[in-house]
């Protein structure tokens, strides 16, 4: 796949070339009286553009982070789950933390903390592990928020460049009166569709991005409970009851640590973190 993709990019690359070459001079004249005619209605847009392209900033900066940062590779990578139950298999703990240590994601940090608390009672374990997984998804669901108000806000000031247009399009109306000539209206009118246009421009990538980003995070956190479901029943669920009766003489301090590096994953210091707040 990966050259086949690899294949098509040159493809691309050499078509893009070709037209370039074949267009010469002609290309880049039409080129450039095309990027003076957007400056000239950005200018005609007037204050509310400015605006505008700062959302619009704020729009591409979130797409381009979510794109490097929501990754299966961060959160549950293909494959690492079947290495992790072979080690646990074979009670190679040692060599089993140093793996997940050594793989920094969502899956590795769940794992290591049932490594470290395998001996807890199943029902407090799982219960940790379901808050546990919660937190590694919330802070990839909680930065789409800039995305949604980008495509809340950027239709709303074009509307508002939109309305400002129109008074000023019936002011000259009411100073000039029938006698006035139609082209001295024509500048108002413009501003109040140019923003209008680069508002819905700007919202609809916007949105369709956020949608993307919402179901492809839900994806990545069902797969992620899935693999670590797997992993919790082979293991602390169709094992013989012999864990359960070690697990009843573990300290109670232990299981309350527990809990507590459940509600707040990112305090524990052996914990390895690929995302920030």
């Amino acid at each position: 796949m990966r050259m086949s993709w690899n294949g098509v990019g040159l493809a691309i690359g050499i078509g893009a070339a070709v037209v370039l070459t074949a267009g010469g001079p002609a290309w880049a004249e039409s080129s450039l009286e095309g990027l003076g005619r957007m400056r000239a209605r950005f200018d005609q847009g007037g204050f509310t553009m400015y605006l505008l392209l700062m959302l619009s900033v704020v729009g591409l900066a979130f797409t381009l982070e979510r794109l490097f940062h929501l990754r299966q590779a961060f959160i549950v990578p293909e494959g690492l789950i079947e290495q992790y139950m072979e080690l646990w298999q074979r009670g190679q703990w040692k060599t089993l933390d140093e793996l997940c240590l050594a793989r920094p994601c969502s899956l590795s940090r769940m794992v290591r903390f049932m490594l470290r608390h395998r001996m807890a009672p199943a029902e407090r374990l799982s219960q940790a592990l379901s808050d546990m997984g919660w937190r590694e998804m919330r802070p990839h669901l909680r930065r789409l928020h800039p995305l949604a108000l980008v495509a809340t806000v950027a239709p709303l000031l074009g509307l508002f460049g939109t309305v400002v247009g129109m008074i000023e399009a019936f002011e000259q109306f009411r100073v000039y009166g029938e006698t006035g000539n139609p082209a001295d209206f024509a500048g108002a009118i413009s501003k109040a569709l140019i923003t209008t246009a680069f508002g819905l421009a700007i919202a609809l990538p916007a949105l369709a991005f956020h949608q993307f980003f919402k179901s492809l995070a839900q994806k990545y956190g069902d797969r992620l409970e899935s693999e670590v479901g797997r992993l919790f029943e082979t293991y602390f669920l169709l094992i013989p009851d012999e864990r359960a009766s070690r697990a009843t003489t573990r300290p109670a301090i232990e299981t309350d640590v527990m809990a507590e590096e459940a509600e707040n994953p990112r305090n524990s210091p052996e914990r390895g973190d690929a995302f920030s707040p």
